[in-house]
């Protein structure tokens, strides 16, 4: 109906997970995350959280992100496989208005390098629904998913 966030793939995907600490600041750790997404020919990496992966470097200091984040576009586009971190958005209370990137905590190379961000937020502190907003380089949009996660029409607000 449109309304319904689901995913059936056509053939079952192995799910390969590792808990080893990354510091994607370190040279020897982009080449072993370079090796792990060749021996598993992987097309979806998921980074969580991009602040743990990043080792002494400052999220908020754009030399030290694009330092990272231009080799990890590279491993990116030689393999084919998608890199994905979780991130916390900035702790203030956001204005009206506010774009999506503009929520995101740290240094505007994260904007720059990323192909599009997601975050799911409450609407309202009450609120037994959460909102999507995606932003891409092209614009974005707001969507609302309830607790089964399927995307519903947004609240009427009075």
């Amino acid at each position: 109906d449109g309304y319904s966030f689901v995913w059936e793939p056509p053939q079952h995907i192995p799910l390969y997970t590792a808990f080893n600490p990354i510091d994607l600041s370190d040279d020897s750790d982009k080449q072993r995350l370079l090796e792990t997404i060749l021996r598993y020919d992987l097309k979806l990496c998921v980074i969580d959280t991009l602040s743990m992966a990043i080792g002494k470097s400052d999220v908020s200091n754009s030399k030290d992100m694009y330092s990272i984040l231009k080799d990890l576009k590279i491993i990116a586009k030689e393999t084919g496989c998608a890199v994905m971190f979780i991130h916390h958005t900035r702790k203030r209370v956001f204005e009206k208005g506010e774009s999506i990137q503009e929520m995101v905590l740290g240094s505007t190379a994260l904007h720059a390098w990323s192909d599009f961000i997601m975050n799911l937020a409450a609407p309202a502190e009450d609120s037994d629904l959460l909102r999507m907003g995606v932003q891409t380089k092209m614009g974005n949009a707001q969507h609302y998913v309830n607790q089964e996660l399927k995307i519903v029409r947004a609240p009427v607000t009075e």
